[in-house]
């Protein structure tokens, strides 16, 4: 069963990401979590409501295995079966990240350290891996990385997939009518068909 700490962390922090930090009380979180609102349960398990955010933002920079798996990991396939699986690992990271991902525009620059955290120890490590990959894959293709800007490459590469994310979140399905299999399917053929290109310059 779930502790009553972990509910009111995952409470508290689907609420941020909903109304903003600072129009969740804490009396919200705690009826969110099965207890009684205003009852000052949540002091039991968490300091402050600031602190409950923290923990919240810890328990997300913990994980992420998959998608650092896929980044990783040298498998014996195509290099558009390789992305494929990357893009596919990026999104389900993204629903990972959603209750942070939406309070990053409803204000988390009030708290300029955990936005820097999630700069660096969330979008800054996955570009990190995502240029090591796309470096890999153009060397087993052409026998050199060449001049290609794979750090801007990366960052194309993780644009697409946070707008594409984004979007569908936002409206419930992406607007343009282009699924999930169809986007994955389409960003793995351009970065190979990419790598490719390189190959043969």
């Amino acid at each position: 069963m779930t502790s009553t700490r972990d509910r009111l962390l995952t409470e508290g922090m689907r609420l941020f990401g909903e109304r903003g930090y600072a129009a969740t009380s804490v009396a919200q979180i705690e009826a969110a979590a099965g207890l009684s609102p205003g009852s000052g349960s949540l002091y039991k398990h968490f300091r402050s409501k600031e602190e409950l955010l923290t923990a919240g933002m810890n328990r997300l920079l913990a994980g992420g295995d998959e998608l650092a798996d896929q980044l990783t990991t040298r498998a014996p396939q195509s290099p558009a079966e390789q992305l494929a699986a990357v893009v596919t690992a990026g999104l389900r990271r993204l629903d990972e990240d959603r209750d942070v991902s939406r309070l990053l525009f409803r204000g988390l620059e009030s708290f300029p350290e955990l936005l820097q955290r999630f700069g660096t120890e969330e979008i800054g490590r996955f570009h990190a891996e995502a240029v090591a990959m796309l470096a890999d894959l153009a060397d087993d293709a052409a026998g050199t990385t060449g001049t290609t800007d794979w750090e801007a490459v990366a960052v194309v590469l993780q644009g697409a997939v946070v707008h594409y994310w984004l979007m569908t979140d936002l409206f419930g399905a992406h607007p343009s009518g282009v699924g999930e299999d169809r986007f994955v399917k389409a960003a793995a053929d351009l970065l190979s068909g990419f790598l490719g290109s390189e190959g043969r310059s």
